[in-house]
């Protein structure tokens, strides 16, 4: 149970790492604004996908500690939060996938 919590962490902090090497590489070749930019539009999708990914990644230590409080190790509330998380994750990176393929090329043109 707990090596789902390290490859979690390992991903968000990945993740963080990719697109702070991706912004400084931008930006030594162009502005900060550029670099943003390009960043942004689907960015508005990916970050809050990712951050949800982590919590639902997570969210097995608060079901861990619960049954060492003498709870249930899984309810169905807990699918039920889980699945709706999943959904909300798939919705949102379909739309960054579509903002980064249609809406990011118009402003890296410019």
């Amino acid at each position: 149970m707990f090596t789902m919590e390290i490859s979690t962490m390992y991903v968000l902090f990945m993740n963080g790492f990719v697109l702070g090497a991706s912004l400084y590489g931008i930006g030594t070749s162009s502005t900060f604004f550029s670099a943003f930019i390009r960043i942004i539009p689907h960015g508005i999708f990916e970050i809050p996908a990712m951050i949800l990914g982590g919590v639902i990644g997570l969210y097995s230590i608060q079901v861990f500690v619960r049954f060492l409080k003498g709870g249930k190790l899984l309810e169905i509330k807990d699918f039920k939060l889980v699945l709706k998380l999943l959904s909300l994750v798939v919705i949102l990176l379909i739309c960054a996938g579509i903002v980064e393929a249609y809406i990011t090329p118009y402003f890296i043109k410019q």
